[in-house]
Order: C-alpha cells, then sequence, then structure tokens
C-alpha cells in the first residue's frame, strides 16, 4: 500500500510524555459520491506497556493521538451500535458513522484484521475531548483523543528536518488559506454591486412636460424638466424620453417632426452629458420613399458633479405654422454604478480560482 505518512514501524518517539515505539500499521478507505478517501491508524506502544495510536486523516490533513478507554461493550452491541457509554462517565454524543474498508496492514496491531476487512467507526465528541470507535463481530474499541499538529508529531519521532518543511508547507497552507477568504470576499462584492445595479434601481423623477415647436406663436410652454437632482459617481444616472409624436403626412416631399433632448446643469450650461433626439420623418430620395420614427430613448450618464440639473426639450418641425404639443413623459433613475470595476473583480476572482490558485496547490 502506498503510504499516507512518513512514521515507519519500528521507529522511537515520545507520546504523552511516555517513550513509544511504533509497531503496526492499518490503512484504511470509504468511498462516498464516488471518492475515495483514505486514513491511517499507527498503533504504538510505551515502554510502560500503555498503547497509543496516531490518527492521520488524508482528507483533512490532520493528526490525532487517541488511548484506548474502555467502555460497556454488551450495552453498545445490545442497543444496536447506537449507546456508547465509557467508562469515564462522559457523554458521548456520535457526529459521524461510517464503514471503512482495511486497503492495508503492515506490522503488528492488537486485533485480528486484514486487507479487504471492513471495519465500522464512529467519530463522536464528549465534555472531556473528542472519541472514535471502531468495531466488527470480533472486536470494538473506543478511544479518546486530541488533535495535534503534524510537526509536533514529527518532531516527536526525531523527523526534525521533515518537520520544518511541515511547518513551513502549514504556513503556506494557511497563507493561501487568507488569500482565498479575501478573494472570495472580492467575488461576493462585486456579485452584489453588479446585482445592485440592476436591482436596486430608483426612480428620483418622473413627470409629463408639454412642448410645442419653437417656430409656433400659438403656444407657450416651459419646454423644460426640473430642477433634478442627479447623484455623481459612484451611482449611474439613467434617463428615459418617451413621446408618440404626430405622424407627418405629404405628397411628394420630405417633412418631418423632432424633440431635441439636452441635460444642462444649474446654470442653464450644456453638460455635453446627454444631447439626442425623438423624431418622426417621412422621406423621399431617388423616387423611393419611407418613414423613420423614434419615440423612446434611453441613456446611462455619470454627470461629474451632484447636484441640480434641467432637462431642456427643443421641438421642430418642417412646417413652420405646425402647432401641434408635443406630450413628452421623462423618467430618471439611479442605480449603483456597475461599470468596470465590480466587472474586473469579479472576472479576476475567477480567474484566481481557475487557473492560478489550482496551479499553486
Amino acid at each position: 500500500m502506498r503510504r499516507l505518512t512518513p512514521l515507519k514501524i519500528g521507529m522511537k518517539g515520545k507520546l504523552f510524555g511516555a517513550n513509544v515505539t511504533l509497531k503496526g500499521i492499518i490503512q484504511y478507505v470509504q468511498r462516498d459520491d464516488g471518492d475515495n478517501y483514505y486514513w491511517e491508524n499507527i498503533y504504538s506502544v510505551a515502554d510502560n506497556g500503555d498503547k497509543y495510536w496516531i490518527d492521520y486523516d488524508a482528507y483533512s490533513d490532520q493528526y490525532t493521538l487517541y488511548q484506548e478507554v474502555g467502555f460497556n461493550e454488551e450495552l453498545f452491541r445490545s442497543s444496536g451500535f447506537k449507546t456508547v457509554e465509557p467508562e469515564n462517565g462522559d457523554y458521548i454524543k456520535i457526529i459521524e458513522k461510517g464503514i471503512g474498508k482495511v486497503n492495508g496492514v503492515e506490522g503488528e496491531i492488537p486485533m485480528q484484521i486484514q486487507k479487504q476487512s471492513r471495519v465500522a467507526f464512529i467519530d463522536a465528541v464528549g465534555g472531556k475531548g473528542q472519541y472514535s470507535m471502531e468495531w466488527d463481530d470480533q472486536f470494538a474499541n473506543l478511544y479518546s483523543g486530541q488533535n495535534v499538529t503534524s510537526v509536533n508529531i514529527l518532531n516527536a519521532f526525531g523527523l526534525h528536518d521533515l518537520a520544518e518543511k511541515e511547518r513551513k508547507r502549514l504556513k503556506n497552507k494557511i497563507r493561501w488559506k487568507i488569500i482565498d477568504v479575501v478573494v472570495i470576499a472580492t467575488l461576493v462584492i462585486a456579485a452584489l454591486g453588479i446585482l445592485s445595479s440592476y436591482v436596486f434601481t430608483r426612480t428620483i423623477y418622473e413627470d409629463d412636460i408639454a412642448v410645442c415647436d419653437e417656430a409656433s406663436l400659438l403656444c407657450d410652454y416651459n419646454n423644460q424638466a426640473g430642477p433634478i437632482k442627479l447623484p455623481s459617481f459612484p451611482f449611474v444616472t439613467r434617463i428615459t424620453v418617451n413621446s408618440q409624436l404626430p405622424q407627418v403626412y405629404t405628397k411628394g416631399s420630405e417633412v418631418w417632426k423632432s424633440v431635441a433632448v439636452e441635460l444642462t446643469d444649474s446654470s442653464k450650461e450644456p453638460t455635453n452629458a446627454i444631447y439626442y433626439d425623438l423624431y418622426n420623418e417621412y422621406w423621399v430620395e431617388g423616387g423611393e420613399s419611407g418613414r423613420e420614427t423614434k419615440n423612446t430613448i434611453s441613456k446611462d450618464i455619470q454627470v461629474v458633479e451632484g447636484g441640480t440639473y434641467y432637462i431642456n426639450l427643443y421641438a421642430e418641425s418642417s412646417t413652420n405654422y405646425d402647432a401641434d404639443v408635443h406630450n413628452i413623459h421623462i423618467t430618471v433613475q439611479t442605480r449603483l454604478a456597475y461599470s468596470t470595476p465590480f466587472v474586473v473583480l469579479l472576472a479576476s476572482g475567477i480567474s484566481y480560482f481557475l487557473f492560478f490558485r489550482n496551479n499553486k496547490k
């Protein structure tokens, strides 16, 4: 079998203050959801006859030291393997049950098992620490244990060079975990930023404005929407202008109606942030004719400075006598700008896990 740890039979070390010798190894495997999970139980005997187990779980990369504890085996078996009553009086709560298959056995062990044997196990916690239990039809053992670092285990058996390498590996592992947490937090912030830009939208202005042609002397309207309080970065403003301009008719010549939209600041100076047209046009060219219409325009802008703004509306037509009044509906909404930063953060975080992080493991 392929060993999971550098500990070998015959090594001498110190556990729980006692001089011990490693006597045997049992390697288990458990298959769950298509994956194999491995762990090793390393049997050791102290000079005074006490028996200890070193458990290494490859999945969690964790060492645990165990010492056998007496318990009521008859009650355990008669209860259908549900009640564990240790002699130390502790109350045990079972947190995991399973069955492991023996993947290999080396050296001397205190139970009659061999490769391919199936052994049931329990992981549990109690008021006096953590517990592990193994049993089959021939034996049942309960152990109390405590987690120890791999560095301490290697040092305990004189593997100081490996212990130093392991210390650096664990330090690097912690560093990567911290980086992972930071990247995950960045991904969450980026995702929330993008989501909020679509979900958390607030309408700050909405009105219907009556606009008539500049050339017309038959009506008198302000042709202006506002005042409107616009926020600056990190907010983006969406201005939507809608109007059903009257149809224009002609016999063989071009005619049109249009409404220009312009954003101005509090000094009534154009900001160049927005300027576009609504129009209804009938055109004639080269013996062909047609109609083009744009009744709705929506545009996202970011103003340099937050403050008071106005929307000016300029209506024109190809006929100076046209006195049509155009009803313009204006909606102004703000939302958090998703913009480039959030997208870049999201893409960078995903790339980190897909490419860079996996290559560093």
